[in-house]
This record gives structure tokens, C-alpha cells and sequence, in this order.
């Protein structure tokens, strides 16, 4: 689900915070899943703030040599533009899909 081009959300922190509570739920069975499912966030789209934030105060993330380097790679988009054109960067910064919306007045 979290991989998903098409899930209607209004930040990818929604995304984060769904996968988070999804993991404490039963962080013992489910903490091996969390590289993998975090690496179906968009983590680019995440402020710089918002990154440091979650290294700092989730001890899961920071003890997980792949979530670090997730991480890392996010930080990397934010502060050395040139590493935004790559192949898999490009693929971690495409927007979701939008809500189909139709306005009618008059």
C-alpha cells in the first residue's frame, strides 16, 4: 500500500507516521519489515527538519544500517543538488497521484 503511486495523501509525512504506528503495533515481529517498507516512503519529499527529527528521536531508524542510509541518501537530495538527477532519486521525488477533484460553480 505504502508503495503505491495512486494512495491519496496530503504529505508523505502521513505515509511515514502510518508505516511507524503500523511497526509499534508488535515491533517484534514487525521490525525486520522496516527497512523494506521504509524504502517505499518518499523520503526526499520530507523536510530537512522533519528528517533530522525522526533520526534523532527513532531509535528503530538509527540502529538500522539500510534505514540510515535511506536517510542519508534523503539529506543528500536536500543539500547537493546535483545528486537529484539520478535514476533513483528521480524515482523517491515523483509526487503521488493527486485527488481527482471536480469544481462546479455558477
Amino acid at each position: 500500500i505504502v508503495s503505491n503511486d495512486c494512495l491519496n495523501v496530503a504529505t508523505e509525512e502521513t505515509v511515514f507516521y502510518a508505516l511507524e504506528s503500523w511497526i509499534k503495533y508488535d515491533v517484534q515481529e514487525r521490525q525486520k519489515y522496516l527497512a523494506q517498507l521504509l524504502n517505499s516512503v518518499r523520503l526526499p519529499l520530507l523536510s530537512v527538519k522533519f528528517l533530522t527529527r525522526l533520526y534523532e528521536a527513532n531509535h528503530l531508524i538509527r540502529d538500522d544500517r539500510t534505514c540510515k542510509h535511506l536517510l542519508n541518501e534523503a539529506l543528500k537530495y536536500h543539500f547537493m543538488p546535483e545528486h537529484r538527477l539520478s535514476h533513483q532519486t528521480v524515482l523517491m521525488t515523483r509526487p503521488r497521484c493527486a485527488p481527482k477533484v471536480l469544481c462546479a460553480v455558477g
